[in-house]
């Protein structure tokens, strides 16, 4: 799956990335009898994420020092660790960061989270928590995640709720994704995503990734979201790699076995 996104805190400037497609299916990778979903995978299985695009916003400002009211560029970064606690119990940590800059303004965030999840026979369950450090502010986040696995195609779901520090600025926020691989290192994804309350915020996203013949993959995206229940609308559109670390996995392989994005990490509706 492929997701990032770029509304953090106080007000909301989002953008997504997960996943869907055509249901075109290659036999190639049927999933081994022994086990329909999974293939052995090493204990500690990552990837590295960066990218660069730009931001396209209407009349829109953080606070009195940031107007972003223009298009700005914006780059991200993350890092995520899957590690088998022994049968199907997994603990995935992951960090990243998300900045925006434009004519010497610049919003940052950063955060880390942990997801404790189980694998069964063809989908995933977890919980998860982190914390997220935009500019000016804190995010605590904690929620619940799952995937199901239909042959090439990947579909999920999570939901989770945000305490942000500073008060005031309590919300929740929920995200459907859906992944299709063309092959077994060829993705395309869409996701749709809403943020609640004092946010009032939907964010919608299409992407594809292909892992080359290495540990890389290229990917783009772009994004659309209506911030502030409709007050300004924002266009993003970014490109960057992954380099992978799981002893040569395809593109399906490493994303069933390094399965989520929290929601608030400032990569998780800004790349894959």
């Amino acid at each position: 799956m492929m997701r990032t996104r770029l509304i953090t805190t106080a007000a909301a400037l989002a953008i997504a990335t997960p996943a869907f497609a055509a249901d075109l299916y290659t036999p190639q990778y049927v999933p081994p009898i022994s086990d329909p979903v999974y293939t052995p995978a090493p204990l500690v299985v990552g990837h590295l994420m960066m990218g660069i695009g730009f931001l396209d916003i209407g009349d829109f400002s953080f606070d009195e020092a940031s107007d972003f009211s223009d298009t700005v560029g914006v780059f991200v970064g993350a890092g995520r660790a899957n590690i088998n606690l022994g049968g199907s119990l997994n603990l995935q940590l992951e960090t990243g960061g998300a900045s925006l800059f434009n004519d010497g303004s610049s919003y940052s965030s950063i955060g880390v989270a942990g997801h404790l999840w189980t694998k069964l026979n063809s989908a995933a369950i977890g919980v998860y928590g982190g914390i997220n450090w935009p500019t000016g502010g804190t995010i605590y986040t904690a929620g619940l995640e799952a995937e199901a696995y239909l042959g090439n195609i990947t579909l999920g779901a999570d939901i989770d709720y945000n305490w942000a520090d500073p008060g005031s600025g309590d919300f929740w926020s929920g995200s459907l994704w859906a992944d299709a691989y063309l092959n077994p290192n060829w993705r395309l994804g869409a996701e749709f995503e809403y943020l609640g309350d004092s946010v009032d915020t939907w964010i919608a996203s299409l992407d594809t990734e292909y892992r080359f013949g290495g540990p890389i993959s290229g990917w783009a995206e772009v994004a659309y979201a209506e911030l502030g229940g409709g007050s300004t609308d924002a266009w993003s559109g970014m490109v960057g790699i992954r380099v992978f670390m799981d002893g040569g996995m395809s593109l399906i392989d490493h994303d069933r076995n390094v399965p989520w994005e929290s929601g608030l990490l400032g990569p998780d509706q800004l790349g894959p």
